[in-house]
């Protein structure tokens, strides 16, 4: 079992709370998926108010987080950690990891986990990493969260290593190249037989339709530009 902890403050701030309702909606149902099979936490340097906040903001209300750290979490000051960090802390932050991630590393020791912060700061994943926590760097311009979640998951390999890979003798990839070869073949496999019969068939369903409206799911993802994750 690992433990992925997704932060809500990079949420926030990389990603757009007003981002289409469909894709908040894919990505709640992708949290919930990943929440069956491990715990997921939400790390933030907000109060635990703010971070509910945001959460069912962005349609994630219905995802069963673990938990959440935040500065003003429950915890036993008996047990504070000490360390590395200067000083105990009344309310730590990502800056102080020995204290602010004692809950997790306690109940997932590390021999046996794999502790995964996904986060935009680099800061951050720094500090994460000095307690033994790997991290994932997710940005509005680079990894999404949504891919950042693929690699700690083991769905998708990490940049560099793509990269690598792509720039090697073993593997490359020109999207050029492919959507070029591509439209070559879509357009010797249309059939007019077909394509007559297809319009026929949708013009029927309009008028079919109450509303007058037609909703199709397209399940293709030939173009590059749609492949988000």
């Amino acid at each position: 079992d690992g433990t992925l902890q997704l932060d809500d403050d990079k949420v926030r701030s990389g990603y757009d709370h007003g981002h289409a309702l469909e894709k908040r909606r894919a990505l709640a149902e992708f949290l919930k998926s990943v929440s069956l099979v491990h715990p997921v936490y939400l790390a933030s340097n907000s109060p635990k108010a703010h971070v509910a906040r945001a959460v069912n903001s962005m349609g994630l209300g219905g995802v069963d987080f673990a938990g959440v750290l935040s500065p003003d979490m429950d915890y036993d000051a008996s047990t504070q950690a000490t360390g590395s960090d200067n000083q105990e802390l009344i309310y730590p932050t990502k800056s102080s990891p020995h204290q602010y991630y004692k809950q997790i590393l306690d109940q997932y020791p590390q021999h046996s986990n794999r502790i995964i912060l996904l986060d935009d700061s680099l800061h951050n994943l720094r500090e994460a990493e000095s307690v033994g926590i790997e991290g994932i760097h997710i940005n509005q311009s680079g990894r999404t969260l949504e891919e950042g979640l693929a690699e700690a998951l083991g769905h998708i390999l990490p940049p560099e290593t793509a990269n690598s890979m792509s720039s090697g003798k073993r593997f490359s990839f020109s999207d050029v190249e492919y959507l070029a070869a591509k439209n070559k073949v879509d357009i010797n496999a249309i059939s007019p037989s077909v394509w007559e019969q297809l319009a026929h068939q949708l013009a029927l369903r309009i008028q079919q339709n109450a509303d007058g409206e037609l909703r199709i799911a397209d399940l293709g993802a030939g173009m590059l530009s749609m492949l988000e994750l």
